[in-house]
């Protein structure tokens, strides 16, 4: 019986180091890169994204808890504007969302904190497309 015991500890003890061992070989940052064609002039996509009021309208989250309390800065869109919310829903939580760069018609970054979570950076770089009929984003 105790040969059974001490194997399975042996096992989740070797299960542990090889779990401590690959946590520091891994990364602590990722990078996602993504490109889309938007049937829009850049200016449009830039509006969108660059006024808070009108983000909101197509971020999907925002759709999960109706009864969200979202808080906006004065100004809303541009460079330091951002929103916060607060649901009781906790897929949803607490978090602001703000704006840390915007060049109009061209590139757009921010600065995501989610409840307590070390904070998301991210952006958009915005480019006409060749043939005129909309840009990449």
């Amino acid at each position: 019986m105790m040969r059974y015991v001490r194997f399975f500890l042996f096992g989740v003890i070797s299960l542990l180091i090889v779990v401590i061992v690959i946590s520091f070989i891994l990364p602590s940052h990722g990078h996602v890169e993504r490109e889309s064609m938007i049937a829009a002039p850049p200016s449009v996509v830039f509006e969108q994204l660059n006024e808070l009021r009108n983000n909101i309208r197509w971020n999907p989250w925002d759709e999960v808890d109706p009864k969200e309390e979202i808080h906006f800065s004065t100004p809303s869109a541009g460079r330091g504007a951002y929103y916060t919310w607060n649901s009781k829903d906790k897929k949803i939580g607490t978090g602001k969302f703000i704006i840390v760069e915007s060049m109009p018609d061209s590139s757009w970054s921010f600065v995501w904190q989610y409840n307590r979570l070390p904070a998301l950076t991210g952006g958009f770089i915005i480019r006409s497309a060749n043939d005129g009929k909309g840009c990449w984003v």
